[in-house]
């Protein structure tokens, strides 16, 4: 979702008649969505080697291991020659443990806590920031403006007040490390169309009622008011100062 904040065009307003509307699709299609999908494509392949990077380095749940020889044995008896002793032993433990005869192995909490706190602080940051540097060289920005846009405080808030938190801790308790990634965006976009479906109905509800007029007018004359004042404000000083250099 974040990577994908800037999908509409510069500038975007609702389209004023069928040329307008032909030529945002063009703008849309032709120049945001190639350079959205190229910024995708290579931070979702680095996202899956960081998962399992996380997943190999602070393991869930301890994997029971058994002997090669034993595994060979239990290939040998299936009556298939086995592609690998690692593909071998998860089958062997699969199938004892439908069997009830091997318990599964209980969940490191110590490993699922530091693998969420790295994935929700260093590697939110680094997808961001990275996203963020990448789709500015795309769109031919320097360096500096790209890393102007970035916020580390404004990353990590957005991280903070969203289901991302709630999501990414249930992936790395119940979902396979080679599944997160499409679960969490699963999640992200059932919550994206509640939560839209949830402001269309109430937003016009709400724009009907008579107080939230009176809010917004009020919000509206308070903003300009403000506006017209700091202009005012820095047209006196700009004033002064040509006064003095005059002088």
């Amino acid at each position: 979702m974040g990577i994908f904040i800037d999908a509409l065009p510069a500038g975007h307003s609702f389209p004023k008649g069928p040329a307008s509307d032909i030529s945002s699709s063009h703008t849309f299609y032709l120049k945001n969505l190639p350079r959205d999908l190229f910024t995708l494509l290579p931070l979702t392949l680095v996202a899956y080697l960081w998962q399992g990077w996380l997943e190999s380095t602070f393991p869930g749940r301890q994997r029971q291991r058994f002997s090669p020889d034993a595994a060979r044995q239990a290939g040998e008896k299936k009556g298939r020659a086995a592609d690998s002793d690692e593909e071998l032993e998860q089958e062997i433990m699969h199938r004892l443990i439908a069997k009830g005869k091997v318990r599964r192995a209980s969940i490191s909490w110590f490993n699922t806590l530091v693998k969420w706190s790295l994935d929700n602080t260093l590697g939110v940051l680094f997808f961001q920031s990275a996203a963020t540097m990448l789709s500015g060289s795309l769109k031919l920005q320097g360096v500096r403006k790209s890393w102007s846009e970035l916020s580390v405080i404004r990353i990590l808030l957005g991280r903070l007040f969203s289901t991302e938190l709630l999501v990414s801790f249930i992936g790395f308790i119940i979902v396979p490390v080679q599944y997160r990634l499409p679960f969490a965006a699963s999640v992200d976009l059932v919550v994206d169309f509640f939560f839209y479906a949830f402001l269309h109905v109430c937003i016009p509800w709400a724009m009907s009622r008579e107080m939230m007029q009176d809010v917004l007018r009020n919000a509206t004359e308070s903003a300009w008011a403000l506006h017209n004042a700091t202009k005012n404000a820095t047209g006196t000083v700009d004033e002064s100062r040509l006064i003095g250099a005059e002088l």
